[in-house]
C-alpha cells in the first residue's frame, strides 16, 4: 500500500533528476493506477484504454514532475486526475473518429434529382424521422416504406412484400415505383419542396 511519505520521497527524488525514481514509481503505483481507473470508469470494457491513459499520465508527470504542486492534492489524486483526463480525451478521439468514418447512406430514387428522405436522414435522430415520416404519411405501409428507402433499401420484392402488390415482374416493377414516388412526393409537399 502507497503512503504518503513514499510518494513524497519519490516527487522530491523525480525533481532532482534520480535516475531510477521513475522505475520505481511505474512499478507501484501503475498497477494501483489502472485498478482505480477500472473502478471509476465501469462502462469502458477496453482495457487497453485503461492502461494507455494510466501510463501517459506517469509518463507525463515523469517528464515534468513540477507541473504537480504537493500543496493542491496528493500525488496518487493528480496522477488519477490527470489519467481520468487523458481516458476521457482518448474516448473523444475515439467518436470523432468513428464520426469522420461513417459511411454516408445516399438514397437514389428514380431519378428524382432531389431526395427529400436523405435530407431526412442527414439532419434527423431516428425517432424524429419516424415521427415526421408518421405525420406525413398515415399508411404503416408507406411509413415502412419510407423507412426502408431511408436505409438505402433497393430491392423491388422487399418494396412489393410491404406493399403488397402484386402480378408480373413489370407490372409489380412499375407499382413499386409508383408507390415510392408517392411517399417522396408527399414528403416533398410536406417539406415545402416541389412536387412537379
Amino acid at each position: 500500500m502507497l503512503n504518503n511519505e513514499w510518494l513524497a520521497d519519490i516527487h522530491r527524488r523525480l525533481i532532482d533528476r534520480d535516475p531510477i525514481a521513475s522505475a520505481e514509481l511505474a512499478e507501484q503505483v501503475f498497477p494501483l493506477l489502472i485498478d482505480e481507473l477500472s473502478k471509476r470508469n465501469t462502462a469502458i470494457s477496453d482495457s487497453d484504454l485503461i492502461s494507455d491513459a494510466c501510463s501517459d499520465a506517469l509518463l507525463n508527470y515523469v517528464q515534468a514532475p513540477e507541473s504537480y504542486d504537493p500543496v493542491k492534492r496528493g500525488l496518487f489524486g493528480y496522477l488519477m486526475m490527470s489519467a481520468q483526463g487523458d481516458l476521457v480525451n482518448a474516448l473523444d478521439s475515439l467518436k470523432r473518429k468513428a464520426k469522420s468514418e461513417k459511411p454516408e447512406k445516399v438514397v437514389e430514387l428514380d431519378a428524382i434529382p432531389r431526395n427529400q428522405l436523405s435530407e431526412l436522414a442527414e439532419s434527423h435522430e431516428r425517432e424524429e424521422i419516424e415521427r415526421q415520416i408518421a405525420e406525413i404519411l398515415p399508411d404503416k405501409r408507406d411509413q415502412e416504406a419510407a423507412l426502408m428507402m431511408i436505409d438505402g433499401e433497393r430491392a423491388t420484392e422487399r418494396f412489393a412484400a410491404v406493399f403488397g402488390c402484386e402480378g408480373t415482374d413489370t407490372e409489380v416493377k412499375k407499382d413499386v415505383k409508383r408507390k415510392k414516388d408517392r411517399i417522396n412526393k408527399a414528403i416533398r409537399r410536406k417539406l415545402g419542396g416541389n412536387d412537379e
